[in-house]
């Protein structure tokens, strides 16, 4: 059998690329929904921008889209899942405990680190519900994620059994009523402060989108795998999903009934931003490469995402950041600071990504030789081991344990003490 790594390599780096990107604009999309949100954990509030208001300044104009970023990167990034999902009837129980204890985990060792330095109070409903993070929804996308996929192969069964036409209808019926009329009624809930319909969730929405890329994947993969029709999906997706809000900026303008409607299309059943994500992934998926950097880098997504959306990192000290940004620097220059602010996570999760791994990795290390307290004349190595001249190990006064390539590994006991009493 081939090795998990072997495995991972041959993964599909543009489909992993694209996650990344869908991650960026998750990250993106929080750093902004903070500056358009008030919190009760922190008694200030003077960074505070309405986005859902129009405004005649591009900057805060940039920032309503910029906020429309977090639904349309949840999209791609459940897209990419679903195209993998579709090909496999099976869950993985260890991956599901594992993904709940590195939630767990994470959201208490933050818990822990807030209490001990005693920056701010963290009220008792804080300290609940970051000892059971799942449970109260903490990180909403990885526990709608997790109930998906222990469901997926009831899912990938009925998809077997429903022949292309009775697919097709299945999506049509399901596309009219959720992204067709369930959207529409945004306008209506905006203006009459109702209009949910057909008992809609994120849940029931990420269905209907794995039902049509099962149809696009067993009887339209040809024309998906078409550039034109992608570039068709992308142009119209974007001018739509992000056109609407320059739209309601130039009716609010001009309507006060409108003065604070920017936000009111930013909904998860928003059919241009199912166009884009389509025609995004369809550029992705048909243009193949191989890189192990890429699949490391989007094997990190869900600690980006544990840590940034932390529901104390984000409720009382992400408050914070802005807060100092607005009132040392201001506001001219809010989107390289979005910009600038949408990184530390990257690397905080590279970091918590190699302490696991080194925790969960048993690695096999070997004495090369008891070197004696006392410098060497030479200052490098033991020039009458041929061994340590092959590893060049450097001489600091102490003995040391290092993993010696497999080339350079003693055949046995005996090797090793004959070669520790030459030296």
């Amino acid at each position: 059998m081939r090795n998990s790594t072997a495995l991972k390599t041959e993964r599909n780096a543009s489909i992993e690329l694209l996650k990344i990107f869908a991650l960026a604009l998750i990250v993106v999309g929080h750093v902004v929904q903070t500056i358009g949100s008030t919190f009760s954990y922190v008694p200030f509030s003077d960074y505070y921008v309405n986005l859902r208001e129009v405004t005649d300044q591009f900057r805060f104009l940039a920032l309503s889209m910029l906020r429309y970023c977090g639904n349309l990167g949840n999209t791609v990034f459940f897209i990419c899942s679903a195209w993998f999902f579709l090909d496999n009837n099976t869950v993985n129980k260890k991956k599901i405990f594992m993904l709940l204890m590195d939630i767990w985990t994470v959201s208490v060792l933050i818990l822990a680190a807030v209490l001990i330095i005693g920056h701010r109070t963290v009220v008792k409903s804080l300290v609940l519900m970051s000892l059971f993070p799942t449970t109260f929804e903490n990180n909403w996308y990885l526990s709608c994620y997790l109930i998906f996929y222990a469901i997926h192969p009831l899912l990938n069964q009925i998809i077997d059994r429903c022949g292309q036409k009775t697919l097709f209808r299945l999506n049509a019926a399901a596309i009219v009523l959720y992204f067709i009329i369930g959207f529409a009624t945004c306008l209506t809930r905006y203006l009459f402060a109702e209009g949910t319909t057909f008992f809609s969730s994120r849940l029931i929405l990420w269905t209907v989108i794995y039902f049509v890329i099962a149809y696009l994947k067993r009887y339209g993969n040809e024309r998906w795998s078409d550039s034109k029709f992608n570039a068709a999906l992308a142009v119209i997706g974007f001018i739509g999903y992000f056109g609407l809000v320059c739209v309601m900026n130039l009716i609010g303008s001009r309507n006060g009934r409108f003065y604070d409607s920017l936000q009111i299309w930013r909904v998860d059943n928003n059919p241009f931003m199912v166009l884009l994500a389509l025609g995004l992934f369809g550029f992705a998926k048909n243009r193949e490469f191989r890189s192990r950097q890429i699949n490391y880098v989007a094997k990190l997504a869900p600690f980006i995402y544990i840590i940034h959306e932390n529901r104390i990192l984000r409720g009382i000290y992400r408050p914070e950041m802005w807060q100092y940004v607005y009132t040392r620097f201001g506001y001219d220059h809010v989107i390289g600071w979005v910009q600038s602010r949408s990184c530390p996570p990257w690397h905080r999760a590279r970091l918590l990504n190699r302490h696991q791994e080194g925790r969960r990795r048993q690695r096999r290390q070997i004495s090369l030789c008891a070197f004696p307290r006392g410098r060497l004349s030479s200052g490098r190595g033991c020039a009458p081991c041929a061994a340590c001249s092959r590893c060049h190990t450097p001489y600091n006064g102490r003995n040391e344990l290092r993993e010696l390539r497999p080339e350079h590994r003693s055949p046995g006991r005996n090797h090793r003490r004959e070669r520790s009493l030459r030296c």
